[in-house]
């Protein structure tokens, strides 16, 4: 109890919460000294955190404004009256450190590409919540070795809570999930199966542009058989019954003509288009079956028909619908989401969806030099939460 005054010190602290005005305070921070042991000590400062020359208010406000994901350092900084740096080193000094904390029971694995500054040959690994469409982790590499190391520190009992786990076509996710997740479904995303479908679908059509080039720079002064083909790519590449039947005047074509008759006169160009074409319908109509067991029944006579179809590019796609066909018939399961109330078809879809938001982050900051802080940054972004440190 005996304890006196002794002085004060005069501390400058930033308060800016506003876009327009930029306060300063100069605050008397009283000093008190104890007679029994004369240590000193400083009365608590209620406006700014210890050695923080910026109020907790400003460091609170400018921090959940970068939450939005359009916005930059840059932005942010302007918006409170700091200096770039100063706003970086705040957000490094007061966001933690994301950490993967659980595993769910669904988790999808995807690669986006970054840059070769901060990410090995360019590509970063993404691991995703895929019930919640959080981001649980991000890996500077999608590397067999890298990966290895990093499945290898989850402990066994966390990993062993995922049950599906959904991928693309791509060998050492297969590997890591195998090694890693043995008891775990995997399930190949059916838009990279119908992706590389299009590949080979579009190998056909390409073959018939360059038959029918004229060499003309304006589309409708070239062949009718080109203009077709390239009007038509889209078209091409659609459920036929999604096809419009309304009416449309062409102007190359001279006539009032429709979506289904446009892909039927591209059909009557060569009979390899017309057999191309009517198996990509196929599989278009496969890819719609509503249970794992109506696909299992299916699958077989689809990759008979790829096979014997004769064209190239087919049969180098039957040939991975039959080395993948476990995954992708597994791609068929519907899981409940009691987030929706509905079930869900295993897919990457809600990965991709995260991957464009990652892209405008990167597009937005023009680029990062530092791995840790891209990670930070997206995961905070996206998932609009990491514990603060103060």
């Amino acid at each position: 109890m005996n304890i006196v005054k002794n002085g004060y010190n005069i501390k400058t602290v930033k308060h800016n919460t506003d876009y327009f005005w930029k306060k300063v305070y100069n605050l008397k921070i009283p000093r008190y000294k104890c007679n029994n042991c004369n240590h000193n000590f400083y009365e608590k400062d209620l406006l700014a955190l210890p050695n923080c020359n910026y109020s907790f208010p400003t460091i609170l406000a400018a921090l959940s404004s970068y939450k939005y994901l359009g916005s930059t350092f840059n932005s942010i900084s302007r918006q409170y009256h700091l200096d770039i740096h100063e706003f970086i080193n705040i957000f490094d000094k007061y966001v933690a450190e994301p950490k993967l904390t659980y595993l769910p029971c669904v988790v999808s694995f995807d690669e986006k590409f970054i840059n070769r500054t901060i990410c090995e040959n360019g590509y970063s690994f993404v691991l995703v919540d895929w019930l919640n469409i959080k981001i649980l982790d991000i890996v500077s590499s999608r590397h067999l070795d890298r990966l290895d190391a990093y499945f290898s520190k989850i402990s066994p009992k966390l990993r062993s809570y995922v049950k599906y786990i959904t991928m693309d076509m791509y060998d050492t996710y297969l590997r890591i999930a195998k090694i890693y997740f043995n008891n775990a479904i995997i399930a190949v995303d059916s838009f990279h199966v119908l992706q590389n479908l299009t590949r080979a679908f579009e190998k056909v059509r390409n073959k018939f542009l360059k038959k029918y080039d004229n060499g003309s720079d304006e589309l409708e002064d070239n062949s009718q058989e080109y203009y077709l083909l390239k009007k038509g790519k889209d078209l091409l590449i659609t459920l036929h019954g999604n096809l419009s039947t309304e009416y449309k005047y062409n102007k190359k074509l001279h006539m009032h003509i429709n979506e289904r008759s446009f892909v039927n006169y591209i059909l009557m160009i060569d009979p390899e288009i017309d057999k191309a074409y009517w198996l990509l319908q196929d599989y278009l109509e496969f890819n719609k079956c509503l249970t794992k067991d109506e696909a299992t029944n299916e699958i077989d006579e689809i990759i008979d028909k790829f096979f014997n179809s004769g064209i190239t590019s087919y049969i180098e796609f039957a040939k991975t619908l039959s080395t993948w066909k476990e995954y992708i018939l597994n791609s068929f399961i519907r899981i409940y989401d009691p987030n929706k109330k509905k079930y869900r078809r295993l897919s990457e879809g809600p990965i991709e969806g995260l991957n464009s938001q990652i892209q405008k982050i990167h597009m937005n900051s023009n680029g990062f030099t530092n791995f840790n802080r891209f990670k930070k940054v997206v995961i905070y972004k996206i998932n609009k939460y990491l514990p603060y440190k103060f």
